[in-house]
């Protein structure tokens, strides 16, 4: 990701990332290629973070355009569900697009494996 694209998503989602670092995580923006936008989380667990999206969609340039949330739990082996199993369709989402709707979510997928 380039500084300049790094300071749109930094400024457009500073509030994202306030009340994330608020909650002791580290929200950074990231892509996922091909230029789609997201946040990235890193977690505690080695080779484990969360990425955020919009709720059906990469994360929009403009948070004016921004709708709900998505929240997945990678690994270098891509997204896992709570039992901490390879799962492409493990993703958190809600329409609540406000930081404290993107918490719970973030708060849910960071606190894997459910036991």
């Amino acid at each position: 990701m380039t500084e300049d694209y790094a300071a749109i998503l930094t400024s457009e989602y500073s509030d994202v990332i306030t009340a994330l670092t608020g909650a002791g995580f580290e929200g950074r923006p990231t892509t996922t290629g091909g230029n789609c936008a997201a946040l990235e989380v890193a977690l505690s667990t080695p080779r484990h973070w969360l990425l955020i999206t919009d709720e059906l969609a990469p994360l929009a340039w403009s948070r004016l355009d921004h709708q709900g949330w998505s929240v997945s739990r990678c690994t270098d082996q891509g997204r896992i569900n709570s039992a901490m199993e390879t799962d492409d369709d493990a993703i958190l989402s809600t329409a609540d697009g406000t930081p404290e709707g993107l918490l719970k979510l973030v708060q849910e997928a960071a606190s894997w494996p459910r036991r």
